[in-house]
């Protein structure tokens, strides 16, 4: 619901502007008109708004969600606003938006996420519904490793060490075996897998192939570690490509590798990831980064990595933007290396946004970091909810070139607690 009133709210302000630019628009407001008409059924109300923050006006209860932002500078002439309807506005209202009113369900009462009403959502959209809804962060979604007998299984390491009832499941010696093992017996059939990692350190690179769905969980949180040290360079200890999606559980990673660019112990590329108390490091490079797609971190802690702790990049090649939601994360002592004198230089932030990246920050500590505690440019947005950025070397944030970074107030649960 969310999603379609700023679609809505959003066409009605370019049909507004139209109709002072243009005779000729009448036709392109007759389109508009038509498309909202065709989802009235879940259409919002239109104009009661209440203000939280500057630049951003967020609807309750059965409202819709409507970001104030002027199409350009004031000082513009109205010959400019002709020449961007005649060029810009029937792309606006016939490209970018893929409304088909028949895939919606009726009622219209499913999460926001989930409403395939535009290709490319706002990010301001987006986080700001899920600010609204104040609904509990992704952690509440059921794991992949759940108790369904079509979930396939298997352990790595001695079966001793591996959790109860997972004796009976096939035993590798390396995740990188499991995991191709997996991609032949449960992957293309649609099926989940979990892989329980036993006590030890597990000396491998794992690459995450498009299409799987993977949960690798340590039998004892903190118990299993994944290490990859390498004088190669963009080789990351976990890489989920587009398409994949993995969940890791009690795991701890260290990397160390020799790159100057896309040096991450963990690197999303456009796929699906959740981080549940992991504990993240890497000597030479990020600790975790994203390029578009879907991630969670959820507890654990990011520390004492060369650069910055935490990298959020929108696609490289296009696609969908980047969302992040970060949930009680500590984030320590990162950034603090000199850099590459002779390519990219140090020292780094504790986070960086950039590309129209969405995120929410909830009980997220920021630390340590060798320069600002987060930074937020082109066009990226970060809310934050509790939390603290403290003791970083240059100050708390840097916000450039469109970035914004927000701060609001926690929201008290039921029985007092914030979250």
């Amino acid at each position: 619901q969310s999603q379609l009133g700023g679609f809505q709210h959003r066409v009605i302000w370019h049909r507004r502007w139209l109709r002072l630019v243009s005779p000729l628009s009448s036709g392109l407001c007759r389109e508009v008109s038509g498309r909202c008409a065709a989802a009235k059924s879940v259409a919002l109300p239109r104009k009661r708004c209440v203000d939280r923050e500057p630049g951003m006006s967020t609807l309750r209860s059965n409202q819709s969600i409507h970001f104030r932002r002027p199409l350009v500078a004031r000082g513009s002439a109205l010959a400019s606003f002709a020449v961007l309807a005649s060029v810009v506005a029937p792309a606006l209202v016939f490209g970018p938006w893929n409304f088909d009113a028949s895939l919606l369900p009726s009622g219209a009462s499913q999460p926001m996420a989930k409403l395939p009403v535009l290709a490319a959502p706002s990010r301001r959209v987006i986080v700001g519904a899920l600010l609204v809804s104040q609904a509990p962060f992704s952690h509440a979604k059921p794991s992949l490793a759940s108790s369904d007998d079509s979930v396939w299984r298997a352990q790595v390491g001695p079966a001793s060490d591996a959790s109860p009832g997972a004796t009976t499941s096939p035993s590798f010696a390396s995740l990188t075996e499991a995991i191709s093992s997996a991609a032949k017996d449960a992957f293309p059939a649609g099926r989940a897998a979990v892989i329980t990692l036993g006590k030890g350190t597990y000396r491998e690179r794992v690459v995450v192939p498009s299409g799987a769905k993977l949960t690798i969980e340590a039998s004892e949180p903190g118990s299993a570690t994944v290490t990859w040290e390498t004088k190669q360079p963009y080789e990351s200890v976990m890489v989920v490509e587009q398409g994949a999606r993995l969940e890791l559980r009690g795991v701890r990673i260290r990397h160390a590798s020799k790159s100057v660019a896309n040096n991450y112990a963990v690197f999303l590329k456009a796929g699906d990831l959740t981080l549940v108390d992991c504990d993240v490091s890497s000597s030479t490079g990020a600790g975790i980064a994203a390029e578009g797609g879907m991630l969670r971190l959820i507890g654990g802690i990011v520390h004492d990595c060369a650069r910055q702790g935490l990298t959020l990049f929108g696609p490289l090649m296009g696609g969908e933007p980047l969302i992040a939601e970060v949930h009680g994360t500590l984030l320590r002592d990162n950034g603090n290396d000199p850099g590459d004198f002779d390519a990219i230089r140090g020292p780094f932030d504790g986070v960086i946004a950039r590309n129209g990246v969405g995120a929410i920050f909830q009980d997220v500590v920021v630390e340590g970091s060798g320069s600002y505690g987060i930074a937020v440019f082109e066009d990226a947005r970060i809310e934050c909810r509790g939390g603290a950025l403290r003791k970083n070397r240059k100050g708390e944030s840097n916000t450039r070139y469109g970035g914004e970074l927000v701060f609001l107030p926690a929201v008290a649960a039921e029985g007092g607690a914030s979250r």
